[in-house]
């Protein structure tokens, strides 16, 4: 292994090879090791008056057939006297030419003025580099020309294009193929330096390099940088990379067409972890941003009589005299917030009071009135008469939200606050969500926005879905992304799947122990190279399934109670929020809940038990109520798409498109064994004896019929008995404690692994 400081990046011991020459096999067997990212290789050449020689420096643990060298390092006796490198003048984001090569080690040997040694010393670049380098490039086609390494430099670029986007002064760029292709292949840190021997000859050394790297250059080039010359000996002396370089990056392409003469042509089968807002893609990695439309940055003029007409239904009503002080505005989509502050004389109690008074008087339900950020305000909504319309790409392209994917393993999109900015959250952190809404509410864009923003977000590696569709046309459009493993709209199909899932929880709550991990993000964190990927499961109308398969929520309690610590989570949406659809069970293990406009206040009251204060628009006017979430209601307005639904199939089909040939992960789920009903009800009467039947149809989920059926079997077995119209038990003792254990094993295995919840 290689020792890491901030000085340099170096091997704590290293072997030493002579070279008879420096070749294209040389190079792939260097490339290829096994070790190529665990120490620092290093091709070394003297060359002295047009005279090469050449050798090799790897780790010790790094074995090779050439000729051994038993010198430290590879080092010569002296030491140069100028240090020169060659540093990329721009971001290692944007490539070299990788089909004209420089064959810049055997040019080298053209020049004779002075002795000098060569060293190019590389490793291959471990870590998330990709996702750096996909962000650089989102910024650079944002407009930025260079875009920095860090992300906080990266951000206040950004920022400033913003600003001058909306003077006219930026537009973004093009694409770049060359740019996407070299961040899907393998990247290496490299440094190449020389050292020269006599003095005085620098410059021309300089010139020199210039000239004969000039074959290279595409979209970045090579420029010559004289090194402290102390620095300098150090690090070739022990043949150590800088700190410096540790962002210069060159593909194997790049490394093939500069050092030598033969570009490197084959195609790379690179499965690249890309993270966060860009699926690996072989047509562009502009990503599917470029395929959806987006509103222009500039905002909608604010409606300035919004205040006065409030203040005017204030004193109106009698909650004042005066008109009060206007702390601050904001106008989002579809509402507009004003913030007023509010006397000592004035309660916030006396709003509240006169709800209803405000809500008549500026002649809308939808009106609402919170506490205000500020000590002593209060916050006044009203719905904009001509509402604006949020795009999904506006809010995926925010600063914010890039910041927010950037801290979350499952994001999603929600929408724009009322009270300004966006709204978002993971499912990773809510464990489960519940979106709910009536025909035209929004319910039904939101729910395909939250799959989307998971399928665009999250490595395909680390992905999986599963939705459950009834009226088999919501989830169609997802049919063909590679995450998306099954479409279920058959109501049986969708019981066994649930049943299946909850088999492969056991059974993940089994690896993690073995593994000693809590939860599936340390499992992850301790195996990289083997991750438990996400399971979502996206139900799109829990009502029609529940009122088939009854025993359905019996599968939804155990999955909400522990399958959040597997990494499995449940999105569950319904346009009829009934009590006996929404049952106390369910609504305790989903606690975060999406409602857009319901039909009735009973409606809202059965899915947050309590009314909201105000009446949704519809279209997508929501509120949230999310685990650890300040506020008890959080009102927005959701995304959508495209204004066009024509457009919608060419923007979905375009995205697939971006997707083909990607791997995503694989979850082979294991069928449930089902329990016969005849032992299911032994089972059932052993533990709490004989019931009515109907209590025992609706504890089985089974027809009445069927469950008289049954009741006669167990008489023909004489496990039960008539007694005139009633059944009796007249099983042994130990054939009912038989039962009564069999059930306990399964539960026991039904329970396995709470303790790692």
């Amino acid at each position: 292994m290689f020792n890491v400081s901030k000085q340099c990046l170096t091997n704590k011991r290293s072997n030493a090879y002579k070279l008879s020459e420096i070749n294209t096999q040389t190079l792939h067997s260097i490339l290829e090791s096994r070790f190529i990212a665990e120490g620092v290789y290093s091709l070394n050449t003297l060359y002295v008056y047009g005279v090469a020689e050449s050798y090799l420096i790897t780790p010790s643990f790094d074995k090779y057939s050439y000729e051994y060298m038993d010198i430290e390092c590879g080092s010569v006796s002296d030491s140069p006297v100028n240090v020169i490198q060659l540093k990329l003048k721009q971001s290692s984001m944007f490539p070299l030419d990788t089909l004209n090569c420089s064959d810049l080690l055997s040019n080298l040997s053209n020049f004779t003025q002075s002795p000098f040694i060569c060293q190019v010393l590389f490793t291959k670049k471990k870590g998330n580099w990709r996702e750096n380098q996909i962000q650089m490039y989102e910024t650079y086609l944002k407009g930025v020309d260079d875009p920095e390494s860090s992300k906080l430099f990266r951000k206040l670029q950004t920022g400033v294009v913003g600003v001058l986007n909306k003077i006219g002064g930026f537009s973004s760029k093009s694409p770049i193929a060359e740019v996407e292709e070299k961040i899907l292949r393998p990247n290496y840190i490299v440094e190449i330096r020389f050292g020269l021997f006599l003095e005085g000859f620098q410059q021309e050394f300089s010139s020199f390099l210039t000239k004969i790297t000039k074959n290279s250059s595409l979209f970045n080039h090579f420029e010559p940088i004289l090194m402290n010359t102390l620095e300098g000996n150090q690090l070739m002396s022990t043949n150590s990379l800088s700190s410096d370089n540790q962002n210069q990056l060159l593909s194997d392409q790049e490394l093939f067409a500069l050092l030598l003469n033969n570009p490197l042509t084959d195609v790379v089968n690179v499965k690249p972890p890309i993270a966060v807002a860009n699926p690996t893609i072989q047509s562009s990695l502009s990503s599917f941003l470029s395929v959806m439309p987006k509103t222009d940055a500039s905002e909608s003029p604010m409606d300035s009589t919004i205040p006065t007409q409030i203040n005017k239904v204030f004193k109106r009503v009698g909650i004042t005299k005066f008109s009060l002080k206007v702390v601050e505005s904001f106008q989002g989509s579809s509402l507009h917030k004003t913030q007023f502050e509010i006397p000592s004389t004035i309660l916030y109690s006396q709003f509240t009071k006169k709800m209803k008074d405000i809500q008549s008087a500026l002649g809308s339900e939808s009106v609402g009135i919170e506490m205000g950020s500020k000590p002593d305000t209060v916050d006044v909504f009203t719905p904009l008469q001509n509402r604006g319309t949020l795009l999904f790409r506006n809010v995926l392209e925010s600063a914010e939200f890039e910041e927010f994917k950037s801290k979350s393993e499952l994001p999603f999109v929600i929408g724009e606050k009322a009270t300004g900015g966006y709204q978002f959250a993971c499912l990773a952190a809510l464990r489960h969500l519940m979106v709910t809404g009536a025909t035209g509410s929004g319910k039904s864009v939101s729910v395909n926005l939250i799959i989307l923003s998971l399928l665009l977000n999250v490595p395909p590696e680390e992905l999986v879905l599963y939705l459950i569709d009834p009226k088999m046309v919501e989830f169609s459009l997802f049919d063909g992304f590679p995450q998306v493993k099954e479409i279920i709209t058959d109501m049986d199909e969708a019981e066994s799947l649930l049943a299946n899932i909850v088999v492969e929880m056991e059974k993940r709550y089994s690896t993690l122990s073995s593994a000693s991990c809590k939860n599936i993000k340390t499992y992850n964190e301790k195996n990289p190279d083997s991750k438990m990927p996400y399971l979502v499961v996206v139900i799109d109308e829990y009502a029609d399934l529940q009122m088939t398969h009854s025993n359905v929520e019996d599968h939804i309690v155990r999955l909400g109670q522990k399958a959040r610590a597997a990494g499995i989570h449940l999105i569950i949406s319904t346009q009829r929020p009934s009590v006996d659809i929404m049952t106390g069970v369910i609504k305790a293990n989903l606690p975060s809940t999406l409602c857009y406009r319901l039909k009735t206040s009973a409606d809202y009251k059965t899915v947050f038990g309590k009314t909201v204060p105000f009446a949704l628009l519809g279209r997508g006017d929501g509120v949230a109520v999310i685990e650890g979430q300040i506020k008890e209601f959080e009102r927005f307005q959701s995304p959508i798409l495209t204004e066009d639904e024509k457009d919608e199939d060419r923007i979905y089909q375009e995205l697939k498109n971006m997707f083909k040939g990607v791997e995503s992960a694989e979850v082979l789920l294991e069928e449930n064994q089902p329990v016969a009903p005849l032992d299911r009800l032994k089972s059932l009467i052993a533990n709490g004896g004989i019931k009515p039947i109907a209590e025992i149809q609706k504890e089985m989920g089974i027809g009445i019929n069927l469950v008289s059926d049954l009741m006669k079997s167990l008489v023909e077995e004489g496990f039960l008995g008539r007694e005139g119209r009633k059944y009796i038990v007249v099983a042994t003792e130990d054939e009912l404690k038989n039962w009564r254990g069999q059930d306990e094993k399964r539960l026991d295995h039904e329970c396995m692994g709470t303790g790692l919840g």
